[in-house]
């Protein structure tokens, strides 16, 4: 047997318990009539919902049976989609699209940062500055594009409020009361707008550059040679774009311009976008839980074009060609390959396989223990078999740990030398052809 009690959801202002109106769209209290907050923010959201100009700003008015709506702040003009059309953005990018971040981080800086970059990664090798040359180092304008798709919808959906359920069952020690959390679910509709935002890089020559500089090695060299980062991937991996800067030809001066290999309109990935809109919407939703959302509407993507700074180096140690870059507003973020030590890391591997070695062994002898209970000779060799292997494996612990730290501090002794001079190794040419050409 069992019996309910009413939802724990309680007014905030007399305690009393909180119903769903249909009529209201929100949760109300049955004693004092006082709505729920987060009910009213969301009712609030949809009254107040409305589409605005991706480039300027200004509220736009969408006229029914048009796919297109113009911004009579801007006169920007943008196509007007709903769920599940097709981006229809193909052609140049306008002037007043186009956008630039410039260089912040100078050649010297950007070289320091490499250098210090190389010291304190692990496993590099100790003469690395001494056998480092030069196949390319420039400074480079990578495109972008940046769709910034603004959207006014209408939406529907399964709302549910968890409440908390007491119930009595029978048990061998007589009556017992439990709870559970049951979920209420109720039809809900509202309106959402807001503004989700993509972007991917316009080039391949980055992505390129570095399959090819990586193909440059032979197997055995691959072994020498790790992919490291500092938070990034690419030079694309940024979550938002700077759109202060106009683009201006001032900034590029002395530095490569990539060229655009996609088109304009891949940056509107239906995926992303139909993600982005989904996940703002569930933020706003009322209740507890959300099931079954659907939406339609306009959805107005703009794209804009974005040139990202990088510094890109292209190097040589020993025969091994590396490849790295730096984003040139932080010279902290540096990412690529390197070399590294190989016969440090062969010592630290063997260590660490005698710990999985004798950890195995151990775990096998707990098995025989398991199986042979009572057998005093296995349980005895079944504790002593943990001796060794925790033994190597602290062992293979202090190893690595002192293999890093004497790295860098070979490493670190030199830095003052070519901190102070960084043409001793910016200014050492390789005799390795470019491989990327």
């Amino acid at each position: 047997m069992s019996e309910k009690t009413m939802q724990e959801k309680r007014c905030a202002g007399c305690g009393g318990q909180m119903q769903f109106n249909p009529e209201a769209q929100m949760l109300l209290c049955a004693a004092c009539g006082e709505a729920d907050q987060k009910s009213v923010a969301a009712a609030e959201a949809a009254i107040n919902a409305t589409l605005n100009c991706p480039n300027c700003g200004a509220e736009l008015e969408h006229i029914t049976g048009s796919r297109q709506s113009k911004c009579d702040s801007c006169d920007s003009v943008f196509n007007i989609l709903s769920e599940g059309e097709d981006c229809e953005l193909t052609g140049e990018i306008p002037e007043n699209h186009k956008f630039i971040a410039p260089f912040t981080v100078s050649e010297q800086q950007y070289q320091k940062g490499m250098i210090s970059w190389l010291a304190n990664e692990k496993f590099t090798p100790a003469d690395v500055f001494e056998k480092m040359a030069i196949i390319r180092s420039e400074g480079c304008y990578i495109p972008h594009y940046y769709c910034v798709a603004n959207y006014k919808v209408n939406w529907t959906a399964s709302i549910g409020y968890d409440r908390i359920e007491t119930f009595v069952v029978r048990t061998k020690n007589g009556m017992v009361t439990r709870t559970r959390v049951v979920t209420d679910w109720f039809p809900h509709s509202s309106v959402a707008s807001g503004t989700v935002t993509n972007l991917i890089e316009a080039t391949h020559h980055m992505a390129q550059s570095r399959e090819k500089s990586g193909a440059a090695n032979c197997k055995d060299l691959k072994r020498g040679i790790r992919e490291s980062s500092f938070g990034l991937v690419d030079g694309g991996n940024f979550v938002e774009i700077d759109r202060k800067q106009s683009f201006d030809p001032k900034f590029t001066a002395g530095f490569t311009v990539l060229p655009c290999d996609e088109p304009s309109n891949k940056a509107y990935d239906k995926a992303v976008i139909d993600a982005g809109i989904r996940s703002q919407i569930t933020a706003i939703a009322p209740g507890d839980r959300i099931r079954n959302l659907q939406y339609h509407g306009d959805i107005i993507p703009d794209i804009f074009l974005v040139y990202r700074p990088n510094w890109v180096t292209l190097y040589t140690y020993g025969d091994k060609v590396c490849f790295s870059a730096c984003d040139g507003t932080n010279d902290s973020r540096h990412f690529g390959t390197r070399p590294v030590c190989k016969d440090t890391k062969k010592r630290v591997r063997r260590w660490f396989m005698g710990f999985g070695l004798a950890a195995l062994l151990a775990m096998i002898m707990w098995l025989l223990r398991y199986f042979m209970a009572g057998d005093e000779t296995i349980e005895l060799l079944a504790m002593l078999s943990l001796i060794p292997a925790g033994a190597v494996g602290l062992t293979a612990i202090i190893v690595r740990g002192v293999s890093i730290s004497r790295g860098r501090k070979a490493l670190g002794s030199q830095l003052d030398r070519y901190l102070g001079n960084t043409s001793e190794i910016f200014g050492r040419r390789s005799a390795k052809a470019d491989p990327t050409l």
